[in-house]
């Protein structure tokens, strides 16, 4: 469970929101959305844990400021940008980040999900931007954290990739993890939350 008490984010000597209050529980998908500049990605760095707020964010019964190490752990953080080795293949890439949460036997797999297979051995440059994203999203087939926190992920997405999207964060909420990712407009899909920054200014 996440709970958020009091939060307010200053960026620039400017509030972006204040007093947000919100508990989420375990199955829980979150759609964070809003205009460009209303502090979507900002909210989500602060869940991250990776920048500064005002008031507290607790897992569970703690803190998350005070269990720093153990939360990193729980998390995934797929950003806007893709954290991606442009100049390494997609199986490469995947490897890499495969191998550092002990994960290796899921690649093959991960592949099917978004009909990739085809595109392994090609180095990231020569992908379009809506493959090269979703090589990106192939990170969560390779993690068992409990929390995704996701910045813009149907970005670049074509219509059958975004679907896939959906079904892989639907997977996740039912063996009770948490998604929170942003968009420009609320998510229409059966079962997620829907929060507007709007209502914080």
């Amino acid at each position: 469970m996440l709970s958020f008490e009091n939060l307010s984010i200053i960026k620039n000597n400017k509030k972006l929101f204040n007093n947000l209050g919100l508990t989420i529980f375990p199955g829980t998908s979150l759609c964070i959305h809003g205009s460009n500049g209303i502090g979507k990605t900002s909210l989500l760095r602060a869940i991250a844990n990776f920048s500064q707020f005002n008031g507290t964010i607790y897992y569970e019964d703690f803190n998350i400021k005070k269990i720093a190490d153990e939360y990193s752990k729980l998390v995934t953080y797929i950003g806007h940008h893709n954290a991606v080795d442009s100049e390494l293949t997609v199986v490469q890439n995947l490897t890499f980040w495969a191998k550092l949460r002990n994960m290796e036997h899921a690649i093959n797999a991960s592949f099917a999900v978004f009909d990739l297979a085809s595109h392994a051995h090609k180095k990231i440059y020569h992908l379009s931007q809506g493959l090269a994203r979703k090589v990106e999203l192939m990170k969560l087939l390779l993690t068992q954290t409990i929390i995704w926190i996701l910045d813009e992920p149907f970005s670049n997405l074509d219509k059958k990739g975004s679907e896939r999207l959906m079904e892989i964060i639907q997977v996740r909420c039912m063996n009770k993890g948490i998604v929170i990712f942003t968009a420009q407009e609320p998510c229409s899909k059966d079962g997620v939350i829907n929060l507007s920054l709007e209502d914080y200014r």
